[in-house]
This record gives C-alpha cells, structure tokens and sequence, in this order.
C-alpha cells in the first residue's frame, strides 16, 4: 500500500509554508530520514515558463524555500535546478524562467546554487529496463546529486489530463532534447511510456507538491489558478498524483499516465493518506482541460470518430507577436510564421496533438478548438464524466 502525507497550508506566507513543509516531512519520518551531513541534494521544481508565481505556473518560490532550509539544517549541500519548456532561436528560455519565477532569488538568498540545466552539460544515460527509450539525455547535475528532492506544482495538462510528480521529472531532459522525445513518441500512449521510463531513472528520492494554488481548465500554462490550499508529499511520486487527484475528485482512471504507471507497477492504486483530513480538504467541481474527454471515449470509438470530435490548437491572430516559441518548439514542423510576421499557421494534418505550442506559448495565443458539433458537444459532455 502507498501513502501520502497531506497538511493544509491556506497562503504562501513565509512562516505557514514552512510549517506545513516541514509538517509534511515530519509525517513521513523528518528530512534526517533521507539526507545526511554532506549530503549532495538537488531540488527540482516545476519552472515550466517565465511566469510570476501568483500566475500558478510554476512552483512557488516560498515551497522551494522551505525545502532547501530543511536540508540545509540536516547538513545537505542543495542546489536547485530545471529545465524549461520551449525553444526560441538564439535564446534560453530557462534563464528567465527561473529569474522571473522568483526562484532564483530565493536560491541567492539561502546560499544555494542555482543550476539552468540547459548549460550545466548532458550526459547520455542508458537504460536496461524502459518501456520505450533505450537511452536518454540528462543534465549532469542530476546524475552528480545523491539524492534528487521532486517539487510538482498541481496542475491540469491539455495533452496528458493532470500534471504532477510523474510528469515533473521530464524537466531534467535539458533543452531541445524535449523536443525529440515528443517527436520518438507522437503518440499519448507512447509518450506516457517516455515520461515514466525517465521518472524511474530519476528515481526521486522524495515528492513534496505544491497544491496551495493549483491551475485548473487548459493548463499547465493557461489554465486558471485555483486556491486548493495543501501540501502533499510522499516518497512515491504516484503516490503524490493520486492523493492530488483524490484532492480535486478526479478518477485517476481518467489519466492514461497513472493508469499506465500502474500497470507497469511504479506502485499501486491502494493508497493511505495521512496527516490532515483529505476530506475536509476537498476540491469540488475542478475544471479539466477542455479535450480530456478523449481519455475516457473507448479506443474502440475513438477510432471511427477521433477526426471529428478531436481539438486541434488555434492561433488568436490578435494575441499572437510571432516570437517563434511555438513553431521553434513544435516536435512534428507543424507550425510557420506567416509572410505578415504577425501571426501563425498550424498545419492540422501533421499536428501530433502533444499541445507543446499551447502549452509554451507566452502570449496565450493559442488556445484548443474543436473543429465540428460532434467535438463541441463531446467536450461540453466529457469534462463531467
């Protein structure tokens, strides 16, 4: 049986944060469980873009600092580190990501070092038992840390229904390596395999998730902020997702990267959750991405019917500045800028649907519509299944 530790934390104020993090820990056994004098601890936030922390994109900055002064009082030696989404010529995306996050500066104010993974170089790990990569790009300092501490931020996902624990780790492939895991993997149930093959070479050692304010609706990135008021953590990232989704009442069946996670035994759906009260903690009638109807049709309908009741992105001409994120970033060259260089087109015919553009770009420009009545009405009927 897994178990999950759950504490409320209603604000990000500096003092009841670190008391529900520290909290938290103290459920599963205090940080002295896991990190010792010298110890070598990376921290790994969700710094998917460069948006502010009341924006709910990425993990909160004050999260962050709780963790890091915990393994700093048990002698760990932290730095903390990710990689952002996205691609832009001549640019790095991650630099301002964690600037902008605020997590930079709470690095400089604990002392701690604060790595882009995109410029700390790769190495090439090999793996023996993955479901679908045979090796994969890393950054370095993830392999030089001895133990790796996993801070998810709750969070819808257009392309995989939930972002959490699971789905964070895919941040320690740096840069445009992304890009290239999508495009091996078009596919959502390969795709999934890719994201759980890297979690269980990471291996983290523990997942603490900010669920103070989450993002529901279209997320990770446009999605809506949402007060949820909690901090989860457990040793198993699974564990972490699906107390998060017992958290918002969504069946965990509805997510193909749980239920796959599940049946390659990264742990089991029997779960116990200690600390606060699940139920008193509840979140009624979240909102999922507008497409995550297709995670419960049938496969066997959802291939006589997937062309007229999928969601394709689209492009609002008038939010769009053409800055080349999303065409730069699209793993199948679906995507140009067009002669006016004001604005986009998105080729639907070789679109994988992996919702990158979406989901990076920083204007919001892009937003998921169906392309018939079927796919209107399949939407407005699948977000209450």
């Amino acid at each position: 049986m897994g178990r999950a530790a759950l504490k409320k934390c209603n604000s990000y104020m500096k003092e009841e944060v670190k008391t529900a993090v520290t909290e938290v820990i103290e459920l599963l056994g205090g940080i002295g469980r896991w990190v010792k004098p010298g110890s070598k601890v990376l921290i790994k936030p969700n710094i998917l873009s460069a948006r502010s922390p009341d924006e709910a994109v990425t993990t909160h900055p004050e999260i962050v600092r709780a963790v890091i002064e915990l393994v700093q009082k048990a002698g760990g030696i932290v730095s903390v580190g990710d990689s952002s989404g996205g691609v832009i010529v001549g640019s790095s995306p991650t630099a301002r990501s964690l600037a902008v996050s605020g997590i930079e500066k709470v690095c400089q104010e604990t002392g701690s070092q604060c790595i882009n993974f995109d410029s700390f170089g790769v190495e090439t790990v090999k793996l023996s038992n993955a479901y679908f990569l045979q090796e994969v790009y890393v950054a370095r300092p993830v392999l030089e840390a001895d133990l790796i501490i996993n801070l998810p931020k709750l969070k819808t996902h257009t392309a995989t229904t939930f972002s959490g624990a699971l789905k964070n780790t895919f941040g320690v492939v740096p840069g445009a390596s992304k890009i290239r895991y999508h495009s091996m993997a078009p596919s959502l149930p390969e795709f999934v395999d890719v994201l759980l093959d890297i979690y269980e070479m990471v291996h983290p050692t523990l997942s603490i998730m900010d669920a103070v304010v989450g993002m529901e609706g279209n997320g990770p990135a446009h999605g809506l902020p949402r007060h949820i008021g909690a901090i989860i953590a457990a040793e198993n990232g699974l564990d972490v997702d699906l107390a998060a989704c017992r958290l918002i009442n969504l069946n965990y069946n509805r997510v193909r990267l749980l239920n796959r996670a599940l049946e390659r035994k990264v742990g089991n759906a029997d779960l116990e959750t200690i600390g606060d009260s699940l139920q008193d903690l509840l979140v009624k009638e979240f909102k999922l991405p507008g497409n995550a109807y297709l995670e419960v049709i049938p496969p066997v309908l959802t291939r006589y019917f997937l062309d007229k009741i999928r969601s394709y992105p689209s492009c609002t001409s008038e939010k769009c500045i053409a800055c080349g994120m999303c065409r730069d970033s699209c793993p199948a060259s679906a995507i140009n800028i067009n002669d006016d260089c004001n604005s986009i087109t998105i080729n639907p015919t070789i679109c994988i649907q992996c919702m990158c553009c979406q989901e990076l770009c920083p204007e919001g420009a892009i937003t998921l519509q169906p392309t018939s009545f079927l796919g209107k009405l399949a939407a407005r009927l699948g977000r209450r299944l």
